[in-house]
């Protein structure tokens, strides 16, 4: 009895193969040859499920955001502290796996300057993050976990440059993966905690 073979698994694969090759190489690194190696499989079976370097490449972008699909189902039952931290972590690396995607995003993005075709899910999906982010920050004022005197949208815009600096970063130096994730605690304590845990001013 022939095998059955799971199409959409095999493309994952394969996308998981081009981050890695994207994470090591860049972009200019992915050929049907290094992709092929990477996944362990013959340059025929890539060409039979992908038409182009292109297609390789925006599939794998596509398959990258596919790893913040469920935030909003992960963060929705959450403490609005809890939620934060994960939405935060989501965008850093802070363990092997979300290095190489990181690194790969970072490439992705330099070629979404000249592709609309990666540009849009990429903006998209920034978009959309910060608009959890400011929903998380308007939840936990509202069960009393933060402030009621923040400033939401200028908040989620500076935990995103934040988060996105942070990435940058870690692509090109050296880190280590708890201090990352120390440093997003630290944002949240300062920025969003702190201001509750001062209390009220004193009235003059």
């Amino acid at each position: 009895m022939p095998k059955i073979v799971d199409h959409a698994e095999r493309r994952e694969e394969v996308a998981n193969a081009v981050i890695a090759v994207v994470a090591r190489a860049g972009v200019a690194g992915v050929t049907l040859k290094s992709v092929a190696e990477e996944a362990g499989w013959s340059t025929g079976v890539i060409n039979h499920y992908f038409d182009s370097k292109t297609d390789l490449i925006v599939t794998a972008a596509r398959h990258c955001l596919n790893q913040w699909a469920s935030l909003d189902r992960r963060t929705a039952t959450r403490d609005a502290t809890e939620a934060l931290r994960a939405l935060m972590e989501a965008m850093v690396p802070i363990h092997e796996r979300r290095m190489a995607i990181t690194r790969a995003m970072i490439a992705f993005m330099g070629e979404a300057i000249a592709d609309d075709t990666l540009a849009e899910p990429l903006r998209a999906q920034q978009i959309h993050w910060r608009s959890l982010v400011a929903e998380v920050l308007r939840r936990g004022i509202r069960s009393g976990e933060f402030a009621e005197g923040m400033d939401v949208e200028h908040t989620a815009d500076t935990l995103a440059a934040l988060a996105n600096g942070l990435a940058t970063r870690s692509a090109f130096e050296s880190v280590d993966f708890e201090v990352q994730r120390g440093l997003v605690h630290r944002w949240i304590d300062q920025l969003v905690l702190a201001p509750l845990a001062a209390g009220p001013a004193p009235e003059a």
